[in-house]
């Protein structure tokens, strides 16, 4: 919701709702208050979040049970959220100025209802694998050997904990130095930037095949339904058991993007992708195999 700023401290407010990067009016009322403003007339606005979706609200209550029912390497919520984003792919990788890549998780919020449910489906599938705690029930695995969450004299974090990495804030990223610029310009993403902990060779050879697939079928409106049956394929007849979690988010965030550039026309960021799928953009052509 965005406030705006009027001379009386009564001022209504008038409810905005996000839509390809524009604020519009969420009804009839709102419409007619912004219609008293002049055209062209600048207007400072205080945004604020006005509702949470109740899938947000759900996830964050079961990472809460989560932490008090089960050993794990973190003792607040914070962390756990940034680290699981993170192991999961939910992340945004960005170039730094001397050409290293970098990682942060993004933002919850910024997530579409389609990434919120893929999400949280994933964290589930990561709750019960590796602590033993079902989300969806609140109730511990009767299989599991994970321990109540009773921590010991010297605060040791619980079994199985997520690498140390992952807990990170992802703030220091490979030094490995980019390759020289392709032909017809851009850099080539270097094949280990972002870093790949937590990801073995299986796992980064089957990102690259998920990625050169899923770009050559992305293009036009017309191709939404041949990036589905690409995914479907990967999904059914290339996708080794042994594949893991952190691969398969960051698989389903690149097929995202994908239909994401599909749906609105807007130019698909290849750089972007083989950064996400740690290999170079002339891995995604259609003939390297």
């Amino acid at each position: 919701m965005s406030l705006v700023r009027g001379r009386a401290p009564d001022q209504p407010k008038i409810a905005m709702r996000v839509e390809q990067g524009r604020l519009v009016p969420v009804g009839q009322f709102d419409v007619e208050l912004l219609a008293a403003f002049r055209e062209g007339a600048i207007v400072e606005i205080r945004a604020i979040l006005a509702q949470t979706r109740p899938l947000e609200r759900r996830y964050f209550a079961t990472l809460t049970e989560m932490l008090k029912a089960v050993d794990t390497p973190w003792t607040v919520v914070h962390d756990a959220h940034e680290a699981i984003k993170a192991m999961l792919g939910f992340v945004e990788p960005y170039q730094k100025k001397d050409k290293t890549w970098g990682a942060h998780p993004r933002s919850i919020a910024t997530f579409s209802d389609q990434e919120l449910e893929e999400y949280f489906k994933l964290y589930c599938e990561l709750a019960r694998a590796r602590y033993g705690f079902d989300p969806e029930t609140g109730e511990l695995s009767q299989s599991s050997d994970h321990p109540t969450n009773v921590s010991g004299p010297d605060g040791a974090p619980g079994v199985d904990p997520i690498p140390a990495d992952v807990g990170e804030r992802l703030a220091s990223v490979s030094n490995h130095p980019t390759d020289a610029p392709e032909a017809g310009g851009g850099l080539v993403t270097p094949r280990g930037s972002p870093p790949a902990e937590g990801l073995g060779p299986v796992d980064l050879d089957w990102l690259k095949t998920v990625a050169r697939m899923l770009v050559s079928a992305t293009g036009g409106a017309e191709e939404v339904d041949t990036l589905a049956r690409q995914k479907h394929a990967i999904k059914q007849f290339l996708t080794p058991g042994e594949i893991g979690l952190k691969a398969r988010g960051i698989a389903q965030q690149i097929y995202l993007l994908c239909k994401a550039s599909c749906a609105d026309g807007t130019p698909l960021d290849k750089q972007k992708i083989a950064a996400m799928a740690h290999c170079t953009i002339a891995d995604l052509r259609p003939e390297a195999r």
